[in-house]
């Protein structure tokens, strides 16, 4: 019965309302009926022109005929004209009927308790309590914890030396997004590399920017301005000259996005500023939306791993020769396009010395459902950039991940949150997996609750040995709510191995 309500739900979800990002109603001339034996071929050649071929079984009946026309929507305000078009109506009695009568979605389990671990929950409330937030991103940095605010275009900061303290509005922006940290300038203090949406709900536009704040000042300085939403923005020297440069996912929507890289052009002790770059595009493909620099093939030199959702739903490795040129190699590529990729963080998971990327798929606004494809994974760095995929277990509405040694027995362990966009039914909102012998993980749910977390972050708070977590409230209507932050304080230390 739980089953069949949370498919009632979605189901009734998906049927009558819209995420707003829906194309436009339009739908391409159909061309002439054609043998049904042939439907099938001529929607892999059609679908499977722009993104990879969605199956009928990734979706149940009944809900095709809404996802078929969205996909002929975009066909048409694409302006292309240049592929054979299927008769919709077809397409949709193909879909309907090789589609099964249900997903089996795993239902959502009690808070375990066979962890020898504890933690001991403490919720960090809004400077503004009758304000609701949503958190984007968590930084650990100078022992505090920064926060972005996407809703009320804030960068907040908590105090760990004191985080029973009311936070602290360090400065403001559009919609912030992600952020880095980095000791750049003369004063050699840690400045915020801030990525700015320029619009909390999707759109094309360009009002995206890249902004360097100093959080004990107080000043921002704009250091791109005029793009697409920017999701990302890292510092690192890519290449080879000594100076950092800047790299920028910029998501934007449906026309608009790219892969970016900022250039610095000017002296490393030289005042940063806009003029200091000069602008590259790597990659013209929209939905970039997460961006870790770490060298992956181990020749010294900093390559970027590359998040890109939308369509495309694949993970693709730059790999630097040492001077700011790459080759893209694709790391994992999901087999349906709306697979729902929201995070990738990267650690050396098996420790042998090289580094795995740790994955997550939940994003459910394309067609406001949860689906059974969404999980947690880890692909395994064989070398060469080679990967081994593991999938670690399904969780509805995954949308963040990080890693830590809950246990403190040396290994790594995976953190996951939840989105999921429902705000009355509780969902495992938090997990932890701990890592066992022979890379087998056993799952332990934090969170029994209906709270939405965009994002989270895992280190040692409170310097005790141990990896702490704190995850960000992502609140979308206008109610007040607990805080904007829950730190979940690990109590309990289990003996090495």
């Amino acid at each position: 019965m739980l089953r069949k309500f949370y498919w009632t739900f979605w189901l009734f979800l998906a049927s009558t309302t819209g995420c707003g990002t829906a194309p436009s109603d339009r739908t391409p001339p159909e061309s002439v009926s054609v043998a049904a034996t042939d439907i099938k071929t001529q929607v892999v050649k059609f679908c499977g022109d722009c993104h990879a071929y969605p199956a009928p079984d990734t979706l149940p009946k009944g809900l095709w005929e809404a996802e078929v026309k969205r996909g002929f929507g975009f066909y048409a305000d694409s302006g292309r004209a240049d592929l054979h078009v299927p008769v919709v109506s077809e397409v949709v009695r193909y879909y309907d009927s090789h589609a099964p009568a249900e997903q089996r979605l795993q239902i959502p389990g009690e808070v375990s308790r066979s962890s020898s671990v504890r933690f001991e929950k403490q919720i960090i409330q809004a400077p503004d309590t009758n304000s609701s937030a949503a958190i984007a991103d968590i930084l650990h940095s100078d022992n505090s914890l920064f926060l972005s605010d996407m809703k009320n275009g804030q960068i907040l900061k908590v105090d760990l030396q004191d985080p029973d303290d009311m936070p602290t509005v360090v400065a403001t922006a559009e919609n912030p997004c992600q952020l880095d940290s980095l000791k750049v300038g003369a004063d050699g203090k840690n400045r915020l590399l801030v990525s700015d949406l320029g619009s909390f709900l999707p759109g094309d536009h360009a009002d995206g920017r890249v902004l360097l704040v100093d959080p004990a000042g107080g000043s921002t300085v704009v250091l791109a301005e005029k793009l697409g939403r920017v999701a990302d923005a890292r510092f690192a020297d890519l290449t080879g000259d000594g100076r950092l440069d800047i790299v920028v996912a910029e998501f934007g929507w449906r026309k608009t996005g790219r892969l970016l890289l900022l250039e610095r052009i000017t002296p490393s002790n030289a005042a940063i500023s806009a003029d200091s770059f000069r602008m590259r595009v790597l990659d013209d493909r929209h939905g970039a939306s997460h961006v870790p620099i770490v060298d992956l093939d181990g020749d010294g030199d900093l390559d970027l791993i590359v998040l890109f959702s939308q369509e495309h739903e694949r993970i693709v490795a730059f790999i630097n020769d040492g001077h700011g040129e790459f080759r893209k190699d694709d790391v994992y590529a999901a087999d349906r396009p709306d697979y729902g990729s929201s995070c990738i963080s990267v650690d050396d998971m098996d420790s042998d010395g090289d580094v795995d990327i740790l994955y997550v798929n939940g994003d459910s606004m394309d067609s406001h459902m949860l689906k059974s494809c969404h999980s947690v994974q880890w692909l395994e760095n064989d070398g060469n950039s080679k990967f081994s995929h593991h999938h670690i277990d399904q969780l509805p509405g995954a949308y963040g991940v990080s890693t830590g040694d809950m246990d403190n027995d040396g290994d790594r362990d995976i953190v996951a949150v939840t989105m999921t966009w429902w705000y009355d039914v509780p969902f495992n909102s938090v997990v932890w997996f701990e890592q066992l012998d022979e890379k087998k993980f056993v799952r332990h749910n934090l969170d029994l609750s209906p709270a939405q977390h965009a994002t989270l972050e895992v280190g040692d708070f409170d310097g005790d040995g141990d990896s702490d977590i704190a995850v960000g409230e992502f609140e979308t209507r206008s109610v007040a709510t607990p805080g904007i932050c829950t730190i979940w304080w690990n109590t309990h230390q289990a003996a090495a191995k």
